[in-house]
């Protein structure tokens, strides 16, 4: 990997690597960049000077080192603490996801420690989408009430490249909605651009370690980054579903200067039940990847359909995020396509039950459904949507591909963010 100078224009800043030598040719190599406000890059630890860390470079690509199993060799600048944890690390991802080998990450130069001091003070960054673990996250740090310490987060980041395309317009839509949320807890939210997850793996792989990537950019400004969980902290399947952020591997994507804190991990009826008193979070909650606007909760696919049962169990009665209607249907058309959800799915299951929960058809609908997926898991099988209510998967992708087109079609050239 090449370092490339800092790119500046008008009000964005472009943090940028060439890749190469990966042999998925087309899709791993090329232009890396990091793409974020001006007003940012006093914040970021690459300035394109000669005493400039490249640690979130290495954090970027070690997933893709690991598949492609070929040593990373990055142009520039690591520290000896992230080298050191990275292979920790490698070891832990490796044993749950043996498609991954351990790779060796190499430098130019490995220092000690970077040359700028360590951010001072009980703050910290975190990458917000407006989803449920990630508001639970910004919620219970900045009310104070975080069971891992809390930390003030006077700033956020909204990545556009992940879990929104590159060229999908509704991630202005998406944008203004996590920044109604952020701005009533007291947060900033700052927009960012990148092209990073088409140059790592599987994406539920990699989205732990390309989120600390992106945290790591500000290590000037703060001393830690959160990442919030996606799964429940005992859940014993977390690697085996295909994510590797979990609570024992974050952590080890930390250096001397920038700590990468997994923040606790409850039920999602648990971290639901802060929407009870939190209006504009219920109003703008953003969960749905599946459905043909990533700006809105389809309310048909698995993520809605789990979010809304974990809203009614909490006592949410307010579902008006969502566009469909939460039925015993729908429930059974749930597609529990992993041990992981699986077990999340009747851990909702037994909370309910440990709480007297009214609504027999919609706890009946969710064990028959949980007993189907169990039976096809056991049996080596993909369990199958079976709801009825959206289009097919193929048509599905046909009208999104057509809306993005028109998109890019209607999209002024200077690409001007929200």
């Amino acid at each position: 990997m090449e370092i490339l100078p800092p790119a500046f224009t008008r009000e964005r800043v472009a943090i940028q690597a060439r890749v190469s030598g990966h042999p998925g040719r087309r899709r791993r190599n090329g232009r890396l960049f990091f793409e974020f406000p001006a007003e940012l890059h006093p914040w970021s630890v690459i300035q394109g000077g000669p005493d400039d860390c490249h640690d979130a470079f290495a954090r970027a690509l070690v997933m893709s080192a690991m598949e492609a199993r070929r040593d990373l060799a990055i142009h520039g600048r690591l520290s000896r603490s992230l080298l050191d944890n990275l292979a920790r690390y490698q070891a832990i991802v490796g044993a749950g996801l043996p498609k991954y080998r351990p790779a060796e990450v190499l430098a130019d130069e490995v220092i000690p420690c970077p040359a700028a001091p360590r951010a001072a003070g009980d703050e910290a960054i975190i990458g917000f989408s407006g989803g449920l673990d990630s508001v639970y996250t910004l919620y219970t740090h900045q009310k104070g009430i975080a069971a891992i310490g809390s930390r003030k987060i006077p700033n956020c980041l909204f990545v556009h490249g992940f879990d929104i395309p590159l060229d999908d317009a509704a991630y202005e839509r998406a944008f203004e909605s996590a920044r109604r949320i952020a701005h009533a807890l007291s947060s900033r939210l700052f927009p960012m651009r990148t092209n990073l997850k088409a140059m790592v793996p599987v994406w539920p792989h990699s989205f732990g370690s390309a989120l600390a990537a992106v945290l790591s950019l500000f290590e000037r400004r703060y001393a830690a980054g959160l990442i919030a969980s996606s799964y429940e902290d005992d859940n014993p399947y977390t690697l085996e579903s295909g994510t590797s952020s979990n609570r024992h591997a974050d952590p080890l994507l930390s250096s001397h200067s920038f700590t990468i804190l997994h923040d606790l991990g409850n039920n999602r009826a648990e971290k639901s039940a802060i929407l009870r008193d939190f209006e504009i979070g219920r109003r703008n909650l953003r969960v749905c990847w599946e459905g043909d606007d990533l700006a809105a909760n389809c309310g048909v696919c698995s993520k809605c359909v789990l979010q809304m049962l974990a809203m009614k169990m909490a006592g949410v009665d307010d579902l008006s995020a969502f566009r469909s209607p939460l039925t015993p249907e729908s429930v059974r058309g749930v597609n529990l396509y992993s041990r992981a959800f699986l077990w999340q799915w009747r851990g909702l299951i037994r909370y309910a039950a440990g709480r007297g929960w009214a609504d027999r058809d919609l706890l009946d609908a969710m064990q028959q459904r949980a007993d189907e997926c169990e039976g096809m898991l056991d049996a080596g099988q993909t369990p199958p949507s079976g709801s009825r209510t959206r289009p097919p998967r193929k048509r599905r992708g046909v009208v999104r591909w057509a809306k993005r087109l028109l998109s890019r079609a209607r999209r002024r050239r200077d690409d001007a963010w929200p």
